[in-house]
């Protein structure tokens, strides 16, 4: 199941944001695209799934945001079970894939 992949699943969104569907997508026909956020702001995606074995979850990102050298403040962040999964994605990042272990 990626993240891009909307169907058959209960999605929940939250924050400063709202998230629509786009046709930029990797593969198929659409994606879901955050809104633009300010200053201290976030728009969050958020689903939840129960894993019944081990393995992995992978999904596809894209990401057009500020970036900076002295810390992380704008930009794509992942969260397994409320941990944060790597340092995150920032600047201009045209799609890639992303492999966890769950």
């Amino acid at each position: 199941m990626g993240i891009l992949e909307l169907s058959g699943e209960s999605w929940e969104f939250e924050g400063n944001a709202p998230w629509t569907i786009a046709q930029d997508a990797y593969e198929g026909n659409y994606s879901a695209q955050s809104e633009t956020i300010n200053n201290n702001q976030t728009s969050e995606m958020i689903v939840t799934l129960d894993v019944n074995s081990t393995g992995d979850i992978s999904f596809f990102y894209k990401v057009s945001s500020e970036a900076s050298s002295s810390g992380f403040y704008d930009g794509l962040l992942f969260y397994i079970d409320g941990v944060q999964m790597g340092d995150g994605w920032q600047g201009e990042i045209d799609w890639s894939e992303a492999i966890y272990s769950v």
